[in-house]
């Protein structure tokens, strides 16, 4: 059914199909009882292969016309369910200026403008991600946030010629803990061990969540006897609150590394490595120090 004449059924609707299909297999009957009533007569059909090639021609084109209607609407609803499925980017190729046609074009014209709706609100959680400055299991800022901050600090610091410290905490043995008491339990121990961080530090000083397992705190115009101090304190505050836990390893204790700015660099990548090496020097002597960048 291709070419003009194609074209000319395409344009029909699906009930005026239905009427050509339901007239030509009217026929058939139609001419056997001709047959029948005047069987000798020579102005009708007498030779029964005649009628026979008939009647096949006319069942052929009545089955060929309902089969064009049935396989239409199977082609929207298999791409509909394609379309429901998520793929948005699937489109229902149809020349049929029928019913199904134009269910086609509404189909590819929704899916269009969801298409477009989904790509404008993945541009948006792009852009919320991008400003989003808290770890969304503490509460306590992230650390894309925490490394702009310490930069900010460390420019006015410079500035005025005032010291800004720097902390990284990190909780003791938390590979082991999180092998033997699993995923609810870490959570609850980050929870409370940012909870206590938070609680220990001053107003101005910003604590992040910098890892799995590691903190951060900015602490502007302290210096690093001061940072110590302040993390000696943390340490001793979250030992104090683990230690009457039943079982031995769930009495969590933290580990510190400890930077200052101008003393141990001019950058928050500088003050962040120096702190960590500091970390690494407390890791190895057994955890559960606090210790200065050398």
């Amino acid at each position: 059914m291709k070419g003009s004449g194609g074209s000319a059924f395409n344009s029909m609707g699906i009930k005026r199909k239905m009427r050509i299909s339901f007239a030509l297999m009217s026929i058939i009957p139609l001419l056997m009882l001709l047959n029948y009533i005047f069987p000798n007569s020579a102005l009708h059909f007498t030779n029964s292969v005649l009628i026979f090639l008939i009647t096949v021609t006319l069942v052929v084109f009545g089955f060929l016309i309902i089969k064009h209607i049935v396989d239409s609407v199977f082609r929207v609803s298999s791409a509909a369910k394609v379309m429901a499925g998520g793929d948005y980017n699937h489109k229902i190729p149809s020349s049929e200026k029928d019913e199904v046609g134009d269910i086609s074009q509404a189909l590819n014209h929704l899916t269009a403008e969801i298409r477009k709706d989904v790509d404008e609100l993945s541009r948006l959680l792009q852009k919320v991600s991008k400003l989003e400055i808290r770890d969304p299991l503490t509460g306590l800022f992230n650390e894309k946030y925490i490394r702009q901050q310490l930069d900010e600090e460390i420019k006015r610091a410079l500035i005025y010629q005032r010291p800004c410290g720097f902390i990284i905490l990190e909780v003791d043995n938390f590979g082991s803990f999180h092998k033997s008491f699993g995923d609810i339990a870490v959570e609850a121990v980050l929870k409370k061990a940012a909870s206590l961080f938070k609680d220990s530090v001053s107003s101005i000083d910003k604590v992040a969540r910098f890892g799995d397992n590691q903190f951060a705190v900015v602490l502007p115009e302290k210096n690093k006897r001061s940072c110590q101090e302040a993390a000696e304190y943390i340490r001793k505050k979250v030992e104090s609150a683990f230690k009457g836990e039943k079982d031995e390893h769930q009495r969590i204790t933290i580990s510190a590394g400890i930077s200052e700015n101008p003393l141990d660099g001019t950058s928050a990548k500088e003050l962040i490595d120096k702190a960590e090496e500091a970390l690494d020097r407390a890791r190895n002597k057994g955890g559960n120090q606090c210790l200065f960048a050398e």
